[in-house]
């Protein structure tokens, strides 16, 4: 089979995402098997200068738990893979006119 590309991933491992409000935008480096599993720990790419709040270990926490819960990854090559977890946007406020 083919390989799926890194936005097939990112969609696999979207069913497991759980944003809020205080989700901030999280990065992973996650290596896999052959098989679509963990190869090993995941790893955190923070943003220069990023500030350690509880909005971002809570994040990065959940985006753990989502590669972890999304696994094993189908149609994926051994190898290393970077998933991006963005933050929920609320709605767009009305103008209230």
């Amino acid at each position: 089979g083919q390989a799926l590309s890194s936005g097939d991933l990112q969609a696999q491992a979207a069913r497991c995402w759980r944003a809020d409000r205080q989700t901030v935008p999280v990065v992973l480096e996650v290596t896999l098997d052959a098989a679509g599993r963990l190869a090993k720990e995941p790893r955190i790419v923070r943003p220069a200068g990023a500030v350690l709040s509880e909005a971002r270990l809570i994040s990065e926490s959940r985006a753990i738990q989502a590669v972890a819960q999304c696994a094993p990854f189908r149609g994926v090559e051994r190898g290393m893979v970077q998933f991006e977890f963005a933050a929920q946007r609320p709605p767009p406020r009305s103008p209230g006119w």
